[in-house]
């Protein structure tokens, strides 16, 4: 269970560094609203594979309440995912952007992503 959840954490931040004019792509798509559309667009091809992405991280979160690695006290796995998706995207972010502040804190970019990581698994373990 965790050990998924955080797997494709590091999933999301390796798609970032990897490819970085496609995750701010996702960015920006993600920042539209819409409110009706075409079954047939490309936009609703990837609000579905969205869907899927988060459907797969909720999965892994009820895995975890099974099995013990995500505590039941955590919250519910549909709003854990998206908090964890906000998180983590925003610490790609930063990472990304913000490395001159990094720098000046002596933080590399690495260690802000292992600590946002590592601060998710304290306090889904936790569930406070």
């Amino acid at each position: 269970g965790l050990e998924r959840v955080l797997a494709m954490g590091r999933a999301y931040v390796d798609f970032a560094a990897s490819s970085p004019l496609q995750f701010e792509l996702l960015a920006r798509f993600e920042a539209t609203e819409v409110s009706t559309t075409d079954a047939d667009s490309n936009h609703f091809a990837c609000l579905a594979a969205g869907a899927q992405v988060h459907a797969l991280l909720t999965d892994a979160l009820e895995v975890g309440i099974r099995d013990g690695s995500v505590a039941r006290s955590a919250g519910s796995p549909n709003t854990i995912a998206l908090a964890l998706w906000a998180m983590t995207h925003g610490t790609i972010q930063v990472a990304s952007m913000k490395r001159a502040v990094l720098s000046q804190h002596a933080v590399t970019p690495a260690a802000l992503v292992e600590q946002t990581l590592r601060m998710a698994a304290i306090s889904l373990r936790r569930g406070e």
